[in-house]
């Protein structure tokens, strides 16, 4: 895949997000769709993730 070479840093950031939305949502399908099953599990992690994330881009300078 040639993207992540030839897109500026904003446009694969705003690719990572998208790619990370799509993994939450496909996890939650799976889950909900095919066994019935109901998770606030995906919504913790995904949340944690976040704040885990933000705070290591806000307060120590890594990138996304």
């Amino acid at each position: 895949m040639i993207f992540p070479f030839v897109a500026s840093k904003y446009m694969v950031d705003i690719a990572n997000m998208i790619g990370f939305a799509v993994i939450g949502a496909i996890g939650l399908n799976l889950l909900t769709g095919f066994t019935g099953q109901i998770s606030l599990g995906h919504a913790t992690f995904i949340g944690i993730g976040a704040y885990t994330s933000a705070i290591l881009v806000a307060r120590l300078g890594f990138t996304f």
